[in-house]
């Protein structure tokens, strides 16, 4: 009898064993792992960011990290988010049984302050210089604006020779300009337009800042591509500010042109929010025109009577 047990015991080990190699049944293919790494630009781990990958989904933990188990072999594009950072996609491809890392790092969004015009403030000083590749005819514009806009003093000198060629005031609804020595009296309404176009330069610009992120454009002629980013912070015109950096690159008909603007929003105190300083600069068949603006002396101007 126990000759029997043992050799049942032994046929059945020899079934098993069998199985297991014998090559006429088919084998479940080996999964694979993707071990997840998401970081800032600076190298900080970032916890809370939301994966994807194909039908694959998770969670990074505190210290940045995720693994996708029981990965199927075959290719796929990781998608990482989170609130407050720019979205970032990646390809990957999988081989049966391999564990794959995959580092990524997100971009933190840039969200710009609710930047303001200058429409409630009394008073202020905007100065900008125009100096062109060529040299010829830069210049420096002066605005004086007091009580709210109602009173302006402008003027116009040519930087090479330091000569005034252009002056003006407003008090109300009253204007007088001087060119070539010679004082003209008229309306405001007649001359409001010109101050006021160069400040809708600036005001122009912050409203950039505030709406147009990252955007990319394409015509039938050409393309245009604008990104902006926050990068850093600094005292300009004596106030604390915030600096934004905004390039612009378009290409039409062949031709590319490229564009820079730096501007500095005043980021804390009575006046936070405004502009204080921007300069532009555009560059073309390798010739480069800049533009540079300040608005400072907020509350301080002074305009008397014309």
């Amino acid at each position: 009898m126990k000759k029997v047990i043992a050799v049942t015991i032994i046929l059945l080990l020899f079934v098993v064993v069998f199985a297991g190699c014998s090559g006429g049944g088919s084998t479940t293919p080996k999964t694979s792992k993707v071990n997840m790494s998401v970081t800032d630009e600076g190298g900080k781990a970032i916890s809370g960011v939301k994966l994807s990958m194909g039908d694959y989904s998770g969670t990074t933990d505190s210290s940045g990290k995720y693994a996708f188990n029981d990965v199927k072999s075959g290719s796929y594009t990781i998608k990482a988010s989170k609130e407050g950072y720019e979205d970032v996609s990646s390809d990957v491809t999988v081989g049966e049984g391999e564990s794959k890392t995959v580092n990524l790092a997100l971009k933190e969004e840039v969200v710009a302050e609710e930047i303001k015009d200058y429409s409630q403030i009394k008073s202020y000083k905007v100065t900008f210089e125009v100096k062109s590749a060529s040299g010829k005819g830069d210049q420096k514009i002066e605005i004086l604006q007091d009580d709210y806009g109602k009173k302006q003093h402008m003027s116009v000198v040519d930087l090479k020779t330091g000569e005034t060629q252009f002056e003006m005031y407003i008090d109300g609804d009253k204007a007088k300009i001087r060119s070539d020595d010679t004082w003209t009296e008229m309306p405001a309404s007649q001359v409001s337009s010109i101050s006021g176009g160069f400040l809708a330069i600036v005001d122009t610009m912050a409203v950039n800042v505030r709406n147009s992120y990252n955007t990319s454009v394409k015509t039938l002629t050409g393309s245009a591509s604008y990104s902006i980013s926050r990068v850093g912070s600094e005292t300009v015109n004596d106030y604390p500010a915030v600096k934004y950096l905004m390039k612009a690159n378009v290409t039409s008909q062949g031709e590319q042109t490229i564009s820079q603007v730096e501007l500095w929003v005043i980021s804390s105190g009575t006046y936070k929010n405004y502009p204080t300083r921007m300069v532009i600069s555009v560059t073309n068949k390798g010739e480069t025109d800049m533009v540079t603006f300040n608005v400072s002396d907020f509350g301080k101007v002074v305009i008397s009577g014309i």
